[in-house]
Order: C-alpha cells, then sequence, then structure tokens
C-alpha cells in the first residue's frame, strides 16, 4: 500500500505543505507554499503533479531494479519585491543511474495585477547575458568557458529561472548549463540596472 501523509505548517504567518508518499521501493517528498491566491496555488500544484507523475512513470514495479531505492525531493525559497511573490524550485530525483537528477524552475506572481510574470517581462537579455558571462567567469566553479559561453548566450531560454528581490533579479542556471553537473546548481544576482544597459559601455566581454 501507497502511504501519503499531508502536513500543514504555519510559522511565522507562513502557510506552507510538506506532502510525502512512500512505498517499498521510493519516496516522495514535496515541500510547497500555499497561499491566498488561488491561481498561484493552481499553478504551483500544477508544476508539482508535472514532476511527481514524471518521476512514478519511470519507476514502474515492472521496470526497476529491486535492490534500487527512488527519491523525489522537491524544495523551495520564497521572495517578496513589492507586488510580487516569487518563488524558485529545486527537484531531486533518482531513477537510477550514477546520481540524482536536477531540475529548478521559478514562479513569479505579480498579487495586485493577478498575473504570472516571466522572461518575457525582461526587456534587455543581451544586457544580461553580458553582465552574466563577466561575473560567473570569476566563480571558481565555472571550468568551462565553452558551456558558460553556451548557456549564457542572450536567450529567453537561458534566462526563464529567475525571481525578483529587493536587490535585483537572480538567476539561477541548472547544472550541465554553465558548468559541469559536479559544480551544482548556479546563481547569480543581478541588479536591476543592469538590464537598462547604461554600463555596457564601460565594460567589455574579455571572452571574445
Amino acid at each position: 500500500m501507497r502511504k501519503f501523509i499531508f502536513v500543514l505548517v504555519i510559522l511565522f504567518s507562513f502557510v506552507y505543505f510538506i506532502r510525502a508518499s512512500e512505498k517499498h521501493n521510493y519516496k516522495i517528498d514535496v515541500d510547497y507554499p500555499v497561499t491566498e491566491y488561488k491561481k498561484l496555488n493552481k499553478f504551483i500544484d500544477k508544476k508539482i503533479n508535472y514532476f511527481e507523475k514524471l518521476f512514478l512513470s519511470e519507476i514502474k514495479d515492472n521496470d526497476v531494479i529491486i535492490w534500487d531505492y527512488y527519491t523525489l525531493f522537491i524544495n523551495y525559497k520564497n521572495y517578496y519585491y513589492k507586488n510580487i511573490l516569487s518563488y524558485v524550485f529545486f527537484v531531486e530525483y533518482f531513477v537510477g543511474g550514477a546520481h540524482p537528477n536536477h531540475a529548478i524552475f521559478t514562479v513569479n506572481y505579480d498579487t495586485k495585477k493577478n498575473i504570472f510574470i516571466d522572461v518575457n517581462s525582461i526587456q534587455n537579455i543581451d544586457a544580461i547575458s553580458v553582465y552574466a558571462r563577466n561575473n560567473l567567469i570569476r566563480d571558481n566553479r565555472i571550468v568551462d568557458t565553452g558551456m558558460l559561453l553556451e548557456g549564457t548566450k542572450p536567450t529567453k531560454d537561458n534566462f526563464k529561472n529567475f525571481v525578483f528581490t529587493e536587490d535585483g533579479y537572480i538567476f539561477y542556471f541548472e547544472r550541465y548549463q554553465v558548468a559541469p553537473y559536479s559544480s551544482g546548481d548556479i546563481s547569480l544576482l543581478v541588479p536591476y540596472d543592469i538590464e537598462k544597459g547604461k554600463w555596457l559601455a564601460f565594460h567589455f566581454l574579455y571572452l571574445f
């Protein structure tokens, strides 16, 4: 029998759920927020369900190796900026192999306009791309310049995972995007002024 555990936690006005499911050969442990905004809650639940279904589809009883134990863990961080609620979710799932797989997704919600905000709201990806390259090249976890250049090309897909904070955007780069798996997830704070592009006249990308 599959066991499901739902735990409601209320702490310092923050509300979140811990959803767990465990069977003889796998475990699911999901930590996610519950807000006062139904539209936001529905969207987050849809994303969580996607990863749960994907995980379960890959560990069907007739496919698994009996001595392996499979896991899915999801947790998150939250940020607040003006009217915007921002969340970054970290997904780790093991379905066999040398190491777990990882994924990241972000959610930005304007509570005043009742709309979601995605990478299409960013006006100057070119400026952010240059800033990311100039700053990430100094990170000792970046060991392959080619990966960095490819993973920070000024495309929407490369910068789709971001949150709003008081100090600027935080962009999250998944494993293998700008560095090898062993380097872990990499993030970068980008001040909002960078998007205006004024600083580009004084900064030249020395990678080229």
